[in-house]
């Protein structure tokens, strides 16, 4: 999954409350140069991937944020 995939992309994801993403496959936040991903984590939520990368490739931007419980 790409939280802003590739040049010129902006994207955002929020998981809260009790919310949960899982997945066994790669989590990108902010995959490919000029992509820009954000992604909050807030409460009790719960994110779960095979792995995990944040600002991936080239120039890519990403941020993950982790609040209370996440």
């Amino acid at each position: 999954m790409n939280i802003g995939e590739s040049s010129g992309d902006v994207a955002l994801v929020n998981v809260t409350g009790n919310g949960q993403l899982n997945m066994d496959i790669d989590l990108n936040v902010g995959h490919t140069g000029g992509a820009t991903g954000t992604m909050y984590a807030q409460d009790d939520a719960v994110v779960s991937a095979g792995t995990l990368y944040v600002g991936k490739n080239g120039n890519a931007v990403g941020t993950l944020h982790l609040e209370d419980n996440a």
